[in-house]
């Protein structure tokens, strides 16, 4: 249960700050930045909030949690690329080329998890109990 309300206050959180984040990435697009360095804004000061502690939390995620975060980073595609807007999230996402939070967060997963296969107890060598 403390894990579920930690998580719950950390993705409103961190919903909250990409949000405010966004205002930046428009204020940007006013000032006549390009298209790839508005990207490149978002994938290096807004998506890293979006992403914060994904490993940790992504089991306990609800949709609505999920999607939460998506709607943050669909709302940053819109502004990058205009020609987005009112296209479906999956098209926006290739328009832009770069993949949906969820599968960045399975790969993490997956990537966890090897790191942590050698430190993990069931490949540690049995003692023997032979005397």
């Amino acid at each position: 249960m403390l894990l579920r309300n930690y998580s719950l206050t950390s993705v409103m959180s961190a919903v909250y700050f990409a949000a405010t984040r966004l205002y930046f990435l428009k204020i940007l697009k006013k000032s006549g930045l390009s298209q790839q360095h508005l990207l490149h804004f978002y994938l290096s000061v807004i998506r890293p909030v979006l992403e914060y502690c994904l490993v940790v939390w992504h089991h306990s995620l609800s949709k609505t949690q999920c999607e939460n975060l998506e709607a943050i980073q669909h709302r940053a595609i819109r502004v990058i690329y205009p020609v987005t807007v009112g296209m479906p999230y999956i098209f926006a996402l290739n328009y832009a080329q770069i993949p949906s939070l969820h599968s960045r967060r399975e790969d993490a997963k997956s990537g966890f998890q090897v790191y942590l296969s050698p430190f993990l107890l069931h490949s540690f060598p049995v003692a023997s109990t032979k005397r």
